[in-house]
């Protein structure tokens, strides 16, 4: 590895998810962030590569304007289908209020071993909701673009009017667009 710039460079032939430096938030794919108000009920799901085995210490997303009401972010992470889809729910990390701004997040070990997951997140119980960070473009090339030369991928799956928890399996008939960007803190 090389440094340069307050970047360390990953040797020749690296793919992302094959080196994680603690105390950093993954994955670090996004090409431009916005934000958006999502509705109660809706569970986002993000693909999340890990190319070497890692404990992650923590799950969260950040806010910047908090929900009213109780407003709770429930994580946890899915395998995948083999097909880019999320499967079966393999962590479930646990719930934190969104009723404040900044990083809201659940402290928890999260061993991951290589391969494909979704980092998922399900939000619920707020009279308003909180403003939460979003993908505006993501290169995961997981899910692929709507065409060559297309300038990004809303890069995950969303259901709406979902239960507060996460379900045990991912339902089918998410669709693809912008969703809330979920992180995990190595």
């Amino acid at each position: 590895m090389s440094t340069s710039g307050g970047y360390t460079a990953l040797p020749s032939g690296s793919v992302p998810g094959s080196l994680f430096v603690v105390g950093t938030w993954y994955p670090t794919e996004w090409i431009a962030v916005g934000n958006t108000a999502f509705a109660n009920g809706t569970v986002t799901a993000i693909p999340f590569y890990v190319g070497v085995s890692h404990t992650f210490s923590a799950i969260g997303l950040t806010t910047t304007v908090a929900a009213t009401g109780p407003g709770i972010a429930t994580f946890g992470v899915y395998s995948d289908n083999g097909s880019g889809y999320p499967s079966s729910l393999i962590v479930a990390a646990g719930s934190v209020s969104v009723a404040s701004v900044g990083v809201c997040q659940v402290t928890t070990p999260i061993a991951l071993t290589p391969g494909l997951y979704w980092l998922a997140v399900s939000l619920s119980g707020a009279t308003a909701p909180a403003t939460i960070n979003r993908n505006a473009g993501y290169l995961s090339g997981v899910i692929g673009e709507s065409g060559p030369g297309a300038i990004y991928s809303t890069g995950g799956w969303v259901l709406n009017g979902q239960p507060a928890a996460l379900p045990a399996t991912f339902v089918a008939g998410a669709y693809n667009t912008t969703t809330a960007l979920v992180g995990v803190l190595a």
